[in-house]
């Protein structure tokens, strides 16, 4: 199973979304919400983003939920 990391915002729906997928498809994540500075700072610093959502599984990145699902459920069903 890869590690997947989801830096995510309250308000944004596109997070929800994607938390909702992982979630209804029992595929373990960990949630960084931007509210908090260090992980806004950590998605700034390391990833040289700052939108939500940012999805990282193992070492590829994602900016969005919606538009990546492909790649997404292809990388997690691989």
């Amino acid at each position: 199973m890869p590690t997947i990391t989801i830096y995510s915002s309250a308000t944004c729906a596109d997070c929800k979304t994607a938390k909702a997928f992982f979630t209804q498809h029992k595929i373990p994540f960990t949630d960084k919400p931007v509210e908090e500075e260090v992980n806004l700072k950590e998605l700034g610093e390391k990833y040289k983003r700052l939108a939500t959502p940012t999805i990282i599984i193992d070492d590829q990145v994602f900016v969005g939920f919606s538009n990546n699902l492909e790649a997404i459920a292809a990388l997690i069903h691989h």
